[in-house]
């Protein structure tokens, strides 16, 4: 069991690295970098780089696949099938989640810096503020998507939400 989880452990870190390597080759990194995500992520207090994540998103997921196969030659089968819920339940909401927000920090940019072009071009006073309404609108919006996806607080979501729409609906 001890053997089989070093040699997991060595093709995990070996797929890993290549993984962010590879990552690292095609540049996915200065799309990120140019939609001012990098400038996001710093202000938040993380150093974040894609390839890193996926990279060690990848070594990560296959140490556990390991570790649960040597887990399964000592006959734990507790620790076993708590580990594959963990694998199949909760990694992938991790996963989407991350892309989740990945996406919102570029969609946000690209709206914000669109909308108060626009605006200064058609010389609306209040371009900024109307940039920052779309940003902020859509960084809710992928918060609510975050929550919803980890089962946190559904029904609170949906009726806070309604009640938005309908204050809307109202208000026009």
């Amino acid at each position: 069991a001890i053997i089989l989880f070093a040699v997991g452990y060595l093709i995990a870190n070996v797929l890993g690295k290549a993984f962010t390597q590879l990552i690292n080759l095609s540049r996915v990194d200065k799309l990120f970098e140019n939609h001012n995500t990098d400038s996001f992520w710093t202000r938040a207090g993380f150093k974040f780089s894609l390839s890193k994540f996926v990279g060690g998103f990848i070594k990560w997921f296959i140490v556990i696949v390991f570790f649960m196969a040597a887990i399964k030659i000592t006959g734990f089968d507790n620790v076993n099938m708590f580990l594959r819920q963990i694998l199949v339940n909760y990694l992938p909401k991790v996963l989407i989640t991350v892309i989740i927000l990945i996406v919102a920090t570029i969609v946000a940019d690209v709206i914000k810096k669109l909308i108060v072009g626009s605006a200064r071009g058609a010389k609306i006073s209040s371009a900024n503020m109307l940039g920052g309404i779309a940003y902020y609108a859509i960084w809710i919006f992928a918060f609510i998507l975050v929550l919803l996806e980890f089962g946190i607080g559904g029904e609170l979501v949906k009726t806070i939400l309604n009640g938005f729409l309908i204050t809307v609906a109202v208000a026009v």
